[in-house]
């Protein structure tokens, strides 16, 4: 199991950094979506759906990013993902659209810096 997470680890940075962005893109229409709603008649994506995803890229990230962080030694990216992940836990108690937007922000930049500190490590080893 070890050596298949290793081999493919680049397909969990893809994965990750994918999830985080178009959850970042969900957040970021959300505000123009539900302007629409009452003439559309339906939801852009259940409260379910939101968690399933939220919660999915947040256990990739923390996986990626703590293998990551071994090599490279750099703990902002999962700081970030730390900030995002309070950023989710807050949007549980108090509903805005603002903090979901900055979670999934800040959970893409932790994706995108560790995946550029990654490259850099790989590059020079």
């Amino acid at each position: 199991m070890k050596r298949f997470i290793e081999r493919h680890s680049h397909l969990f940075h893809k994965l990750g950094l994918s999830l985080s962005f178009l959850c970042a893109i969900h957040c970021l229409a959300m505000p123009f979506v539900l302007v629409l709603l009452p003439f559309l008649g339906a939801n852009f994506f259940s409260d379910e759906a939101e968690f399933l995803m939220i919660g999915v890229s947040l256990l990739i990230g923390f996986f990626v990013l703590l293998k990551d962080y071994r090599h490279h030694d750099n703990i902002l990216p999962l700081v970030l993902l730390g900030a995002s992940f309070c950023l989710v836990l807050l949007h549980v108690f108090v509903h805005n659209h603002v903090i979901v937007s900055l979670s999934s922000i800040s959970m893409a930049v932790a994706y995108f810096y560790n995946w550029r500190l990654h490259k850099n490590v790989c590059s020079h080893s």
